[in-house]
């Protein structure tokens, strides 16, 4: 008959040591990882609740100009061909908008400007593409353009714009320049946390304005921008790794 070993005393007692340590580890690692999970579910619902809060004030804010610029598409001064004083009109609607010029603009083939309210008028016009303007007004629709160099400021700017008509027909595209500085002080007056990362891109990709270094980062997308769209724009979260290893957390509105 074969007999089984005796434990020793110091044996019983790292057994029972082990009996109660290692069901509690096991329990305060469960309640790290479902904390650390509800953590990361709040930040989530969070983030996306303040990218809804931004693209609204950003939203409201270039609508406004959108509503003046309507309204200042029914002058009389259009409708009777009298474009100096129409210009005298328009530079006086600057000081109530946050745009750097207002912008008549015949809407054919080269996008001739006919009044630009930083030079006096009768001056010489560039041309220039707006991007998205032809569709527009096609359509008759306002609009809002990705960003682009303006040909007059030589500066990155968006053009909200609205179709001027007579009768049926669209005559000219009446727009405002809109600097991505006045977009970047949107993003700053939310107050994000300091190491968040706030970005607006147009609907081609490319970087509008952006709470880290945006100097440097306004214009076309980078190829390795961690901070880049998704190819299908969607609300929601998006989780990514960047070529350093780390993991990105996005908000997606």
């Amino acid at each position: 008959m074969k007999l089984r070993p005796v434990l020793t005393i110091r044996s019983r007692l790292m057994l029972l040591v082990m009996a109660c340590i290692v069901p509690a580890s096991l329990m305060v690692a469960a309640l790290i990882g479902y904390d650390y999970f509800q953590g990361r579910s709040q930040l989530i619902r969070e983030s996306i609740a303040m990218a809804r809060a931004t693209m609204s004030t950003v939203d409201s804010e270039l609508a406004g100009t959108q509503t003046a610029l309507s309204v200042l598409a029914t002058s009389p001064y259009l409708a009777s061909g009298n474009l100096a004083a129409f210009q005298a009109q328009a530079t006086g609607l600057l000081k109530s908008q946050h745009v750097v010029n207002i912008v008549l603009i015949d809407p054919g083939a080269r996008q001739r400007q006919v009044v630009n309210t930083v030079r006096p008028f009768g001056s010489k016009m560039p041309a220039g593409v707006v991007p998205g303007l032809e569709r527009a007004m096609i359509a008759g629709q306002p609009f809002v353009s990705d960003i682009f160099v303006g040909p007059i400021a030589q500066k990155h700017l968006l053009a909200v714009g609205v179709p001027v008509f007579r009768g049926d027909k669209v005559t000219y595209a009446l727009a405002a320049g809109v600097l991505p500085e006045r977009l970047l002080e949107l993003l700053r007056r939310q107050r994000f946390p300091a190491d968040w990362i706030v970005v607006i891109f147009d609907s081609r990709g490319n970087i509008v304005a952006r709470t880290q270094l945006p100097a440097r980062r306004i214009g076309p997308k980078r190829a390795h921008d961690p901070t880049a769209p998704l190819a299908e724009p969607r609300e929601g979260h998006v989780g990514r790794d960047t070529s350093d290893s780390s993991t990105i957390s996005s908000a997606v509105q």
